[in-house]
């Protein structure tokens, strides 16, 4: 059996990782980092290497790229929606309410609501 303390809920490790995602430049460093969420360099590194070998373990079953067919779809869809040829796939800065019994600074509304944009 492991000693020591406990791992901390997997939303905080998802939240520590998404945010240092989302950041460009040097708001994704782990003294921003360490800023927002309140944790150590170390612990911040530790959460997102722990999500990120979570993320490929899940890359057989659902990180797939389409087959040709699939693709041929997608683009006439993207292409007939929005004009852009030859593009499979659009990111549209879907913001995302998050449910947590905390409140990190950088990612509250001006509702007081957590939220994070990808």
């Amino acid at each position: 059996m492991k000693e020591g303390r406990p791992q901390a809920p997997v939303v905080h490790q998802l939240m520590v990782f998404l945010k240092y995602i989302d950041t460009e430049g040097v708001g994704s460093n782990t003294q921003n980092q360490r800023q927002i969420f309140g944790i150590g360099q170390g612990i911040a590194n530790v959460y997102r290497d722990r999500v990120m070998r979570a993320i490929l373990k899940l890359r057989p079953t659902y990180h797939t790229w389409p087959d040709k067919e699939e693709r041929k779809k997608l683009l006439r869809k993207v292409k007939k929606k929005t004009g852009f040829p030859n593009v499979v796939g659009i990111a549209d800065g879907t913001l995302f309410h998050l449910r947590l019994n905390w409140k990190p600074k950088m990612l509250l509304t001006t509702k007081e609501e957590n939220t994070l944009t990808l």
